[in-house]
């Protein structure tokens, strides 16, 4: 950086007030945008707080991100005369309406964490009184599953239908869940309650379409559990997701038709009863499967699709969040908006790519960090300077924005399958038939989330880029070593942040390799194929709690950054007028033009230094500083017949008052972090507000200046990993990407 005298920070009013989502909204330009028993008890406390479904008010499951207080996602149309991402839900919804056509990943998202109602509409009674009505006709004939035995034994035969439902739950009801009955130590081991909570809405959708031939009363029951807060126990291992997810999902209907080793969770109470006991305690009736209702509940893709939907809302979210982190990242480190240019964009007119470099041009509109105008410089005057911002910064659209396609299309495949029939056999009414098909086999939904752990992956790795590229006192154009904000030799501030990094960004590509390709034969070698997709939703929720971790890690590097580097550009504004006044009173005999000739030659070499040192104390750094200047002067003068004797005393004097300045003025910008960044950031300033006003999180000088061991950098991090989990931070984000 060159010192300008004239340098200011430009009065640019940021964006004020949180943005507050209502229900049923929408909005278009979104993305525009876990020896001794202590240590047990704490591990159990944790878990459960994390595991909590609504109606209590705990954290949902082991996902990162829960819409508390708004969701925003993408939806792709995939055509050149629509857009092509639209905000299609957000905020809090109270109900959500099942008919079988309409289910979003926001109404999922609303039942499963938000502890939504869900209502079946009365539009698709008919339809399945209809299917009953033809499956009760057909009752005596060879139908799979209602009068065959299943799978690889489908050449067995019965007229006992109602024996052949039990008989199927039967052998399903076979994973591994604790014998306590402890509420904790059932929440260790099941199925997290969000994603089970989802799953019956979900099933429920799936089979009010009117082709599995389950009576009205049989889904009520599903849907009046569900609005109880009781969850079935289901284990969190066994299905293949392929005949659909059958265990977990005869869970589901074990626990409505009352089986006496069946358990809930009464998430009211926070106790684990069993079905019968359950049932009784909320006056719900126990069902009796007729024939073929055991086979359409339990042979379904819902389990998969639930978790798919939430693993799918918390990537949009985290898509969202690398924008923004990336525009902090640009200005902090005073990198160009030309690489973000229309004109760059159109001429490769990916979507995504374009919709990314908007968002980023967007956001830094009005910031005095970011460089905004490419200025011709004089070669002479260019010497030793980086021509253009490094890769992470420069082709951040360029990475992005395949991602943010790849989430849109993983959107659209989620929500297909969340308003698909997905059982065997399917009956069509108005063809009057059975159809023995396999809309059960999930790999949909597998594509989906092994696609997204892919995107993380790749939204991890520019996060990683840009988190080395600000702690690096190497590449963040003279910002302190590891963003100290006191002397860098007793202040290594971000140094295990740039370790955890690392260690998040490995993991995420560890768990970017792909499910589908690890499938086994299975069941008779009759389910020879199978999706894993409920594993690969799993695997995608594990991936985002880890980009979630390093998202928050940059989040807060970002914001030290942006702090330090407001403070840098204000110093080297007062320094310029510093170094004048040295020169004028060391060289008094120099004429004006003469004095602001050697000024200007002083500043330029005394900003190319200070980029140079940024690892050093600020007493050596600046001495070192004005020693660099002394033979540029004596060159200066000598050439002008002048006396440069003075030379040594203004280098010693100027090294100390310029040491003495940057301290006053780095421990004020630390002491006052959180104020109104208004002239300094664009929309950046309203994620900066959230996390220093509202979380509280401030720049940190050290505990070495401070004199005293305050909270600790995990603390400040655990703050913004929190607020992104719960939905505050995202409110800013949605704010910023308007």
């Amino acid at each position: 950086m060159i010192l300008n005298a004239d340098a200011k920070i430009s009065n640019t009013p940021s964006m004020k007030g949180a943005f507050q989502p209502s229900g049923d909204a929408f909005w278009d330009k979104c993305l525009h945008g876990d020896r001794h028993w202590f240590h047990w008890f704490l591990w159990i406390q944790w878990f459960r707080a994390w595991h909590r479904s609504p109606p209590t008010p705990h954290r949902s499951h082991s996902t990162p991100l829960s819409p508390t207080l708004a969701t925003a996602s993408l939806r792709s149309v995939l055509t050149d005369s629509e857009p092509f991402l639209t905000r299609t839900y957000a905020g809090t919804v109270k109900e959500i309406t099942i008919d079988g056509q309409n289910m979003t990943m926001g109404d999922v998202v609303a039942v499963a964490r938000q502890g939504a109602k869900a209502v079946i509409s009365p539009s698709v009674h008919a339809q399945i009184q209809e299917s009953v009505d033809f499956k009760e006709s057909k009752k005596h004939t060879s139908i799979y599953g209602v009068t065959t035995g299943f799978g690889g034994s489908a050449d067995t035969r019965t007229s006992d239908t109602e024996a052949l439902q039990l008989s199927l739950l039967e052998h399903q009801l076979c994973g591994f869940l604790p014998q306590s009955g402890d509420y904790d130590a059932m929440l260790l081991a099941a199925m997290p309650i969000p994603i089970v909570r989802g799953a019956m809405a979900v099933r429920v959708n799936s089979c009010v379409r009117g082709h599995s031939g389950v009576r009205l009363s049989v889904l009520q029951s599903i849907i009046d559990m569900l609005n109880a807060g009781l969850v079935p126990c289901i284990p969190l291992r066994g299905t293949i997701s392929a005949s659909g997810d059958l265990s977990p999902l005869s869970y589901i209907a074990g626990a409505i038709c009352g089986h006496p080793d069946v358990r809930v969770f009464d998430t009211a109470n926070n106790v684990v009863l069993s079905a019968p006991e359950a049932l009784k305690k909320y006056g719900l009736p126990t069902v009796k499967l007729a024939s073929k209702e055991g086979l359409g509940l339990v042979n379904g893709t819902a389990v998969s699709a639930a978790a798919g939907a939430l693993a799918q809302y918390d990537a949009e979210c985290l898509a969202m969040l690398a924008q923004a982190n990336t525009a902090l990242s640009v200005e902090a480190l005073q990198g160009h908006v030309g690489s973000f240019a229309e004109f760059i964009h159109a001429i490769r007119p990916h979507a995504g790519q374009k919709q990314v470099a908007a968002n980023m041009r967007a956001m830094l509109d009005g910031s005095s960090l970011a460089v905004h105008k490419e200025e011709e410089v004089a070669l002479a005057d260019d010497a030793g300077v980086l021509r253009q911002d490094r890769y992470a910064l420069r082709t951040s659209a360029q990475w992005i924005g395949p991602q943010l396609e790849l989430l849109a299309l993983s959107r659209r495949q989620i929500e297909t399958e969340l308003n698909s029939t997905t059982d065997n056999p399917l009956i069509d009414v108005e063809g009057k038939t059975f159809h023995h098909g396999g809309n059960f086999q999930a790999m949909s939904v597998t594509s989906a989330m092994d696609s997204d752990r892919i995107v993380l992956q790749n939204l991890g790795r520019l996060a990683f880029a840009q988190v080395t590229e600000l702690i690096n006192c190497e590449m963040n154009r003279g910002l302190p070593s590891n963003l100290a904000g006191s002397e860098p030799s007793t202040n290594y501030h971000c140094k295990g942040l740039d370790i955890h990094s690392g260690a998040y960004c490995a993991e995420l590509g560890f768990l970017a390799n792909p499910v589908s390709s690890h499938v086994l034969s299975t069941e008779m070698h009759n389910q020879s194929v199978n999706s894993m997709a409920f594993v690969s939703a799993r695997k995608t929720m594990e991936a985002c709690e880890v980009l979630g971790l390093l998202l928050s890690t940059q989040l807060y590097c970002a914001l030290q950054a942006i702090d330090l580097r407001a403070m840098d550009v204000s110093f080297r504004s007062h320094a310029a007028e510093l170094l004048k006044t040295s020169l004028a009173a060391h060289f008094p005999e120099l004429s004006e033009p003469e004095l602001e000739a050697l000024n200007k030659l002083c500043a330029q070499s005394l900003g190319k230094r200070l980029d140079a040192t940024p690892s050093m104390d600020s007493g050596p750094r600046f001495a070192d500083a004005a020693r660099s200047l002394v033979g540029p002067i004596v060159e200066f003068l000598a050439a002008r017949g002048k006396d440069f004797t003075p030379v040594s005393g203004f280098a010693a004097a100027f090294g100390k008052d310029a040491a003495a300045l940057y301290g006053k003025m780095r421990d004020a910008a630390v002491a006052e972090s959180g104020k109104d960044m208004s002239e300094v950031l664009g929309k950046t300033g309203t994620i900066y507000d959230a996390v220093r006003n509202e979380l509280g999180v401030k720049a940190r000088r050290g505990d070495v200046a401070e004199g005293r061991s305050g909270s600790t950098v995990g603390t400040s991090i655990s703050r913004i990993v929190e607020a992104v989990r719960d939905g505050r931070l995202m409110t800013a984000v949605e704010a910023m990407l308007e």
